[in-house]
């Protein structure tokens, strides 16, 4: 069976049958225990006795070698030898001993681990030692029945067992192709978003704005022209007027819908129900809190939106924790993930939370304001990203 290797964090998703293979060991050193207490009479001082208990040691030392979860850097030639000193070893005891047929499913366990055709070839090959001893000791016709009743319930049991990992493994593929397609969408429909509200603000500036400053150029132009100075200040002053006006509409239609009709804190808590239910997120608000001006939440907003962005598109992360605390004349959002964190040198290169762009419309917007944004590895692992703002009264 295989493993597959998901992500930078190198989970590591093992088949029902690699788990299986303590069990396994176990069950072999148990019946190979019992098998030698039922065929070996003490004491355990005469040669002949002494020589087989070290066959039967050379057996079980094979068995656990070849079921052995470290054999995969091994060679394969050097697996198989493994197995052909474990069954010829099994095979000589059964010359002696048929009672050494109890160790028969550890044999099968050991064959079935190394593939489904082979498995079943070297399972066939310890059912047939044990059928030539049976026929060999004149058994009788129902003893001689069980091998193969033996190897077919192995061959079953030992085929679904493969069958349910080759469904383990594809559903682990496709979980983690649902993840990647997930993420992929929550950035596209972000980036949509985005450009829609930046064409939508464009034909507002250019309806508003635009039209405004053409005519106040247009005016001037006519004013110098006529030398009517007084008609033509008193039209540019009104027509500058009335865009301020339109530039203050502006600003304010340019409060996220998240917080028209909520609080900051009631929008945090949104942002982060986007992440859904394989992270494991929480919010903690930290003082008393103060009311802030359009600037101040829409920066904290976005910030914690690039933030949790990072979470969906790069950490990896399984816990995400958002403070917001109100200390004195600051308010400050972190945001600390346990992902897979960055080098310093990475953010200071491009910004490698969101490549760049984000990265720095948001440093400039917080310096703007008064703040800074700072993002940092966390102690052990994951970012830490921090925004401190001063508090600005609405």
């Amino acid at each position: 069976m295989s493993e597959t290797t998901i992500g930078d964090t190198a989970t590591e998703y093992r088949s029902p049958l690699s788990a299986l293979t303590r069990a396994w060991i176990g069950a072999a050193i148990g019946l190979w225990a019992v098998g030698l207490a039922l065929t070996t009479t003490p004491p355990l001082t005469d040669a002949e006795t002494l020589a087989w208990t070290a066959v039967a040691a050379v057996v079980l030392v094979a068995m656990v070698f070849s079921l052995s979860e470290r054999l995969r850097n091994w060679p394969t030639a050097t697996v198989y030898a493994g197995i052909v000193i474990a069954i010829s070893g099994w095979a000589a005891l059964m010359v002696r001993d048929d009672r050494w047929s109890i160790l028969t499913f550890a044999l099968y366990s050991m064959c079935f681990t190394k593939g489904r055709e082979i498995g079943v070839a070297l399972a066939a090959v310890v059912s047939g030692v044990w059928l030539a001893t049976d026929i060999a000791a004149d058994a009788s016709a129902l003893r001689l029945m069980i091998p193969f009743i033996t190897f077919a319930i192995g061959a079953v049991v030992s085929m679904v067992i493969y069958r349910v990992g080759d469904e383990n493994e594809a559903q682990a593929a496709l979980i983690t192709e649902l993840k990647e397609t997930r993420d992929e969408l929550a950035v596209a429909e972000s980036e949509r978003a985005t450009l829609a509200e930046r064409a939508r603000f464009a034909g507002e500036v250019h309806d508003t704005l635009a039209q405004g400053f053409t005519s106040i150029v247009l005016v001037s132009r006519a004013t110098r022209r006529n030398h009517d100075w007084d008609d033509g200040l008193a039209s540019i002053e009104a027509t500058a007027e009335e865009n301020l006006a339109a530039a203050r509409r502006l600003v304010a239609a340019l409060r996220p819908a998240e917080l028209d009709r909520s609080s900051l804190t009631d929008a945090l808590r949104r942002q982060l129900d986007t992440l859904g239910d394989d992270i494991d997120a929480s919010l903690t608000v930290e003082g008393t809190a103060t009311p802030l001006d359009n600037a101040t939440e829409v920066a904290l907003l976005r910030a914690a939106q690039e933030a949790l962005l990072n979470v969906r598109t790069h950490a990896h992360a399984s816990t995400v924790h958002m403070t917001l605390s109100y200390v004195g004349s600051t308010v400050l959002l972190d945001v600390v993930d346990d992902g897979i964190g960055f080098t310093p040198d990475a953010v200071a290169d491009r910004g490698v939370l969101t490549g760049g762009q984000g990265l720095a419309a948001l440093r400039q917007r917080a310096e703007t304001l008064g703040g800074g944004l700072e993002i940092e590895p966390g102690h052990d692992r994951g970012t830490v990203f921090s925004v401190q703002l001063p508090v600005r009264q609405p």
